[in-house]
C-alpha cells in the first residue's frame, strides 16, 4: 500500500504508459503451476488500445473494448506493450469473470488501481 496519494497516481500513470494494448487469452493448463495465459490466435482477433486516462486516487481506466470472437473460453484479459499479437511483450494479466468467457461479443473495461 502506498500512503501518499500523488505517489499512488504516479505509479498508476506509469502502469498505464507500460500497457498500451489490451488482449484476451486462454488458460495455460499445461504447466503446473499455470504459466502466463496463451493469447487468442483466431482470424479477426486484434489487440485494442484502451485510451487509458487518469481518474485520480491511484486509478487509471480505459475505454470499454469489444472483442468479437468465436465461441470458446477466453478467461484472461491481458496487457501488452505493443499492438501485434504473438510478440513477446506481455506486461500483466488478470482473470475475467467466467460469465464473460463465452465467445461472441466480449466487452471488457480495463481498470488499474494502485493501493
Amino acid at each position: 500500500m502506498v500512503n501518499v496519494a500523488s505517489t499512488r497516481q504516479d505509479l498508476s500513470d506509469d502502469y498505464k504508459d507500460l500497457g498500451l494494448y489490451i488482449g484476451l487469452a486462454t488458460a495455460d493448463d499445461e504447466n503446473d503451476p499455470p504459466g502466463p495465459p496463451v493469447e487468442v490466435a483466431v482470424a479477426g482477433y486484434e489487440r485494442k488500445n484502451p485510451n487509458w486516462r487518469s481518474v485520480g486516487g491511484g486509478v487509471v481506466q480505459g475505454d470499454a473494448l469489444t472483442f468479437n470472437l468465436p465461441a470458446g473460453y477466453y478467461t484472461y484479459m491481458t496487457v501488452y506493450a505493443g499492438p501485434t499479437a504473438g510478440s513477446d511483450d506481455l506486461i500483466d494479466w488478470c482473470e475475467i469473470d467466467s460469465s464473460l468467457a463465452i465467445g461472441g461479443q466480449i466487452v471488457v473495461t480495463p481498470v488499474f488501481t494502485q493501493t
